[in-house]
């Protein structure tokens, strides 16, 4: 008479239920009851607006872009009070902050209206960012951007000869990343296009 090895065989299929019941957990259905992972999101600014700079006193170039930790990453930042600033996880842009507005400004000063003389003075232009985020506090929703320019003399360490934050905000309108993205760009623009203004202001020569 032949043996028979029925545990054997009932351990081995055991053994395939629970692999095929693991293995159904790592389909799309097993996501409806874990919940899937979002989709991440990027975002990026619009194009600049136009803004030019004359360089006829001195010449100024960019210097370096400074921010705090939520400007330094790709996460988008929100605020939800006056002490509490966070990021989203799968809303980001496409480069941090202080990559962004240094390559606006780099832009902005490396492309001058009227070719400026090299004999002129050299001054360099640094930014630190203040806010550039999501704001939504108290039911008012904006875009928000602050950013201090300071400017001084090429290779010194000396006292800014010049120091200004500009700040703007702008409401959002729409959902609420998607609506942000907007205004924020809309912000970021206006402080560039008041920054170009008081250059301008500073390096023109007066009319006779």
């Amino acid at each position: 008479m032949s043996e028979r090895h029925w545990p054997d065989t009932i351990g081995a299929r055991t053994a395939t239920v629970i692999a095929c019941c693991v293995a159904a957990c790592l389909l799309p259905a097993c996501s409806l009851i874990f919940g899937r992972t979002p989709s991440v999101h990027h975002y990026t600014l619009g194009p600049p607006q136009g803004e030019t700079i004359t360089q006829t006193k001195f010449i100024l170039r960019p210097g370096l872009v400074t921010g705090s930790e939520p400007y330094s990453d790709e996460g988008i930042a929100y605020q939800t009070s006056a002490y509490q600033l966070d990021s989203y996880r799968f809303h980001r842009w496409t480069d941090p902050p202080i990559v962004l507005v240094q390559n606006r400004l780099t832009d902005l000063l490396q492309q001058p209206a009227t070719a400026a003389p090299t004999s002129l003075p050299q001054m360099v232009l640094d930014a630190r960012i203040k806010a550039f985020q999501e704001v939504d506090i108290d039911g008012n929703h904006n875009g928000l951007v602050e950013i201090e320019f300071c400017m001084t003399k090429q290779g010194r360490s000396e006292e800014p000869l010049w120091c200004k934050t500009i700040r703007h905000q702008n409401p959002v309108e729409g959902k609420r990343v998607e609506g942000a993205i907007p205004a924020i760009d809309k912000s970021f623009q206006q402080v560039m296009s008041d920054l170009a203004g008081d250059i301008n202001a500073m390096t023109s020569v007066p009319p006779d």
